[in-house]
């Protein structure tokens, strides 16, 4: 029940406020098509990145999300398995680990971003 109030408040501002990628960590089997139908079949409301492996390394790199050994980081097991939370108006950032609880995150977003919608 927690995890699903949670979930309820972030979606007052996901696509507005709240915008969230995944990006691949597997850009050759992880096709548009492919991650359309994840994204349908999880009821995922937010947007899949993929491209050339060149520019995906080239992404995390520029958000930080990629191990700074490039050996490591060429090992799936080594991501950094990282939410990254940025408010681009007020250059406030964090991370924090993908195993959270849902209710953290949602803090840490809050955090960072404020919420302009009423709380309940």
């Amino acid at each position: 029940m927690e995890v699903q109030k949670c979930l309820e408040g972030l979606s007052k501002c996901l696509g507005r406020e709240v915008i969230i990628y995944s990006i691949t960590l597997d850009p050759e089997k992880d096709t548009p098509a492919v991650l359309k139908k994840y994204a349908k079949s999880h009821g995922a409301k937010w947007t899949f990145l993929t491209g050339k492996p060149e520019d995906i390394k080239k992404l995390r790199r520029a958000l930080g999300l990629a191990n700074s050994d490039s050996k490591k980081d060429s090992d799936r097991k080594n991501h950094t398995a990282l939410i990254q939370i940025r408010n681009e108006s007020t250059g406030k950032k964090t991370a924090i680990s993908v195993l959270a609880h849902p209710q953290r995150i949602l803090d840490m977003i809050e955090r960072v971003c404020p919420p302009t919608y009423p709380k309940e």
